[in-house]
């Protein structure tokens, strides 16, 4: 998924230097791919191969507008206000994505409605940051969801591979609950240990150098836009 993200928003970058006017684009596709996928599920529901499927794995169609929220948040927070709307629309398709796909009509809808709310609380502390808003502060736990936020991505990497695997064997052998807690505490330390091992050391001063090489390449980027023009 990401990579099919860092593709599209590298190409969408070397068709448009205007990034505000990126942020709207990406913005409205985000909208349109994700209207789509909702209609999609709603109509012929979830399963290896359906239009709701192809839509997910292929176009990566109800990412989009979680990705959405997250540049034209940014945009907003450096003081270009143009794409509010857009935002709000961004954010109230994520939220009913995230009701779409947690919804299981056998089991009712209460988690995917707790899922949806969590969410949506969340996004409006985020919201109420990049209005220039100071976060509440909470001792300890503060600091506590600082650290998870440091080590969310070497999560990430290991939740979906790593971590379905373990609770697809843990399911066999204990209580769905207990195997849930295990799992979250087994792929946490997993995270630590990872992002000690390898993000901070390898992937940050990766990440570094290519910001640099791409500072670099911009005026050569431009000048390549400009003649093509």
């Amino acid at each position: 998924m990401e990579i099919k993200f860092y593709a599209l928003v590298a190409l969408m970058a070397f068709m448009m230097p205007d990034r505000e006017q990126l942020g709207r684009v990406f913005g409205i596709l985000a909208l349109a791919m994700g209207g789509v996928w909702v209609a999609s599920t709603i109509i012929s529901g979830s399963g290896s191969i359906t239009p709701q499927s192809l839509l997910k794995f292929l176009a990566i169609a109800p990412y989009l507008s979680f990705f959405a929220v997250g540049i034209l948040g940014w945009q907003f927070q450096q003081g270009h206000f143009g794409n509010e709307r857009l935002l709000t629309a961004n954010l109230a398709l994520s939220t009913l994505i995230i009701f779409v796909e947690a919804s299981s009509p056998g089991d009712g809808y209460i988690a995917a409605l707790v899922c949806a709310a969590v969410y949506l609380a969340l996004t409006m502390l985020f919201v109420r940051y990049i209005r220039g808003h100071a976060l509440p502060h909470f001792p300890g736990l503060s600091w506590a969801m600082a650290q998870v936020g440091l080590l969310s991505f070497s999560w990430y990497l290991i939740h979906e591979n790593i971590g379905v695997s373990m609770l697809a064997t843990f399911n066999l052998h204990m209580p769905a609950s207990v195997a849930l807690g295990l799992v979250i505490v087994s792929t946490f330390i997993m995270a630590v240990v990872f992002a000690s091992l390898f993000e901070w050391r390898f992937r940050k001063p990766v990440e570094k150098a290519a910001e640099a090489l791409l500072v670099r390449l911009t005026p050569l980027m431009e000048a390549l836009r400009r003649r093509a023009a």
